[in-house]
């Protein structure tokens, strides 16, 4: 995963597309977003929390222009020197995982 500074704004985009490849933008496409993995050296802890944005947003947001699904994580409540686990749940029941290092 990529390593990122400690206290910083983490954009997530995900583009969600259709069987010919459209970008769909629909509200039901993301339905959650969660933290569900913290690992510290050999230590795997399994979690299940809220994302917080940098901004007032809960969840993620639509961007007509772009066509991509974005939310800006806030990395301060995290830990430095560990790699972050997020789901990214979808309307149709399947998941976009991904991770992140913080130094």
């Amino acid at each position: 995963p990529s390593v990122l500074k400690w206290k910083s704004s983490v954009s997530a985009k995900v583009r969600v597309c259709d069987a010919l490849g459209n970008s769909i933008g629909l509200p039901d496409v993301v339905t959650g977003f969660q933290l569900v993995q913290a690992i510290q050296g050999t230590r795997v802890q399994d979690v299940n929390e809220a994302v917080q944005a940098t901004n007032s947003s809960t969840a993620f947001q639509f961007d007509p222009s772009e066509q991509q699904w974005i939310f800006v994580i806030n990395t301060k409540p995290l830990a430095p020197n560990a790699t972050y686990v997020y789901r990214i749940s979808l309307g149709d029941g399947t998941s976009i995982q991904f991770s992140f290092g913080l130094r």
